[in-house]
């Protein structure tokens, strides 16, 4: 009797085993995707990935999303490379990436319906080879200055904002006076024009800005130069009296002043007839009288000032005495 139940027992169990070996089973593809790589190349960043499984339904959009923050989503920054109906490796170039500061990227797929994301890989990009230079300050007037300044090979990175920033102490930063133009994400040229500067020597540069910091370009001086005007010339009986005007003063003090005069030349020069004033330490007007010129001959006169290196002067102009 033990024999049988035995056999009875064994019977069922290797009847149950072949109906359930033989049962069909489905099998759900589920779409996936790895984040394979990223690659710097001096300052642009391209992030690579695998379609793993396609899935179901075909795939209608991929690509890479990234962020500041961990696991980024396509709410992020992201690139859309469109659909794919087979597994393969695709790349994306990543863009407004902040310099100095650590990145998340993971690939990413879409059917319609749902997202599915890869593993994240992080990266920090630096902006040590962006090509940032400003040219020499191009002088408009004595207190008005031209600065025009280059970008290149800015690949993936953008900043905030980007201007120039000036001061009368060296290095200038970007809480001294500044320009400012806003976002820049690509190669660019740009210029400030910078007035009303007073008397001293000015140190200038470029910056752009970011919560990553300020990258700075190299540093140019412009120096406030001395700038004198020619006023009005009358004649009172035998003397001849000329105004001028002394309307800025340079990082170097003036060490004589007055007016010079030409019958020869129509540009006359401090080497010419000239008088001496002597130093002057601010702005404002001053005259001259000069007796001995000869009546019905065209003069040139001028006013002049100097320092210790060059003279300045003003404009040009003609008087024809009457006795």
């Amino acid at each position: 009797m033990k024999r049988l139940n035995q056999f009875i027992i064994l019977i069922t169990f290797v009847v149950t085993t072949v109906f359930v070996s033989c049962k069909k089973f489905d099998i759900v593809r589920i779409m996936d995707t790895k984040t394979d790589n990223i690659e710097i190349n001096s300052s642009e960043v391209v992030a690579s990935g695998t379609i793993l499984d396609i899935g179901e339904s075909q795939i209608i959009q991929h690509g890479h999303c990234w962020s500041i923050t961990e696991n980024p989503t396509v709410d992020n920054h992201k690139s859309e490379l469109g659909a794919i109906n087979e597994r393969n490796s695709f790349t994306s170039q990543l863009t407004e990436i902040v310099p100095g500061v650590e990145h998340y990227v993971r690939s990413y797929v879409y059917d319609g319906n749902d997202y599915a994301y890869g593993n994240p890989l992080t990266f920090t990009l630096s902006a040590d080879d962006i090509d940032f230079v400003t040219e020499p300050a191009e002088r408009i007037d004595e207190s008005t200055v031209l600065i025009n300044s280059d970008v290149g090979n800015i690949g993936s990175i953008t900043f905030d904002n980007h201007g120039h920033c000036w001061s009368l102490t060296d290095p200038p930063v970007i809480d001294d006076s500044r320009s400012s133009y806003g976002l820049i994400d690509g190669n660019h040229e740009f210029s400030s024009n910078i007035n009303n500067l007073n008397l001293g020597r000015y140190y200038i540069r470029a910056y752009m800005d970011s919560e990553g910091g300020v990258v700075y370009s190299n540093t140019v001086v412009f120096e406030s130069i001395i700038s004198v005007y020619t006023g009005q010339i009358v004649q009172s009986d035998e003397t001849i009296i000329m105004s001028g005007n002394i309307r800025s003063l340079g990082v170097k003090p003036i060490l004589n002043h007055g007016h010079c005069w030409s019958a020869i030349t129509s540009s006359p020069s401090a080497n010419n007839n000239h008088n001496s004033l002597g130093t002057l330490n601010k702005l404002g007007s001053f005259s001259s009288e000069i007796e001995g010129l000869l009546p019905d001959v065209t003069y040139y006169i001028r006013s002049y000032a100097t320092d210790s290196v060059n003279v300045y002067y003003g404009e040009i102009k003609s008087f024809k005495p009457t006795k």
